[in-house]
């Protein structure tokens, strides 16, 4: 009888925390009344979206969530699809801060920024701290990049790193025991040196993916391909040195890169008005979508891991999400 009543206790205990869970959530996503004007805005008049990237490029598996509001890979395609769609949005604004990430997650958001442009809708690429390797190769679809004197960008390459521990394991008498279907199954093992022929084959996959890299971006920037190798060999330029290489366009602040926006709209596009576009800044924190944003105390990160571990006992499944540790084999583009 009394273990009956603990369970009857623990199960609308359970019930009361998740009912708090959803207020929670719920108050979160209460946004602050607009002004009239920009209410005006947002519902009749014209607009230039203005998206963030942030971090290592990488397709991950979600988005934005409750607990953070993440300016990764896969909330940009989100945000850049519905700029495709919405006819409202006129332009695009990237706000970027990234070294760089992966070949397959940089070229999916190049070809979005390429449609934006063949839809009529240019996209201006504005450079925060850094803009480099991946980062630089989607920008360089874009109908502008602008950079702080200081920025950091280039970094044109591709690299594939792993360790070989073999001698460490042959000391302390560690034997690698490994079962696989072909010859090349294994390559690039930690517990093994490679041979010539594998060497080959790794330096072969660098060379097609670096030659993909250079020639997006001599044919988007209008670059002679020839003259871009000299200054892609994994070098990073700061904006100052990269105008000058024609890697970059101006130079300029966040601020800047709007007038360059409108600018480019009036002249290239034939937009009559551009000084009355309404910049929608998807990433303003004054948007209070995450508890980041509520508490300004950086306790999203530990939640949302409270969380996970919380629903892995329910039978989520948790062995497939991202780790950066994991990504030994993937080629990098920084």
């Amino acid at each position: 009888m009394n273990n009956l009543r603990f369970s009857e206790k623990f199960i609308a205990g359970l019930i009361l925390f998740f009912c708090l869970l959803a207020a929670i959530l719920g108050f979160m996503q209460i946004k602050p009344a607009p002004s009239k004007k920009n209410l005006v805005n947002n519902i009749m008049g014209d607009k230039v979206a203005v998206l963030a990237l942030e971090g290592i490029i990488y397709e991950s598996i979600h988005s934005k969530t409750p607990f953070k509001t993440v300016f990764n890979a896969s909330n940009l395609k989100s945000d850049l699809n519905h700029a495709l769609k919405d006819k409202q949005v006129k332009a695009v604004l990237i706000r970027v801060n990234s070294p760089g990430g992966t070949v397959g997650a940089s070229q999916e958001i190049f070809s979005l920024i390429q449609a934006l442009k063949k839809s009529g809708k240019p996209t201006v690429i504005s450079i925060g701290d850094v803009c480099a390797s991946g980062c630089y190769y989607l920008a360089s679809a874009s109908d502008s990049i602008v950079a702080n004197r200081g920025s950091l960008t280039g970094s044109i390459g591709v690299i594939s790193q792993g360790l070989n521990f073999k001698g460490l394991l042959d000391k302390l008498g560690i034997v690698d025991q490994t079962f696989k279907t072909g010859k090349f199954k294994d390559l690039a093992s930690p517990t093994r040196t490679l041979n010539s022929e594998e060497k080959e084959l790794l330096q072969n996959l660098i060379n097609d993916s670096y030659e993909q890299f250079i020639e997006d971006v001599s044919k988007s920037r209008n670059l002679d391909i020839n003259e871009l190798r000299k200054h892609a060999q994994g070098q990073v330029y700061t904006g100052s040195q990269a105008i000058k290489i024609k890697l970059v366009d101006k130079l300029g602040t966040y601020e800047d890169s709007k007038n360059i926006l409108r600018e480019i709209l009036k002249s290239k596009y034939s937009y009559k008005h551009p000084e009355n576009l309404y910049f929608d800044e998807t990433w303003n924190k004054k948007n209070l979508s995450s508890f980041d944003t509520l508490l300004d105390l950086g306790l999203s990160d530990s939640f949302g891991g409270f969380m996970v571990k919380l629903f892995s006992g329910f039978g989520s499944n948790t062995e497939n999400m991202p780790n950066s540790l994991n990504y030994a084999k993937i080629l990098w583009l920084n």
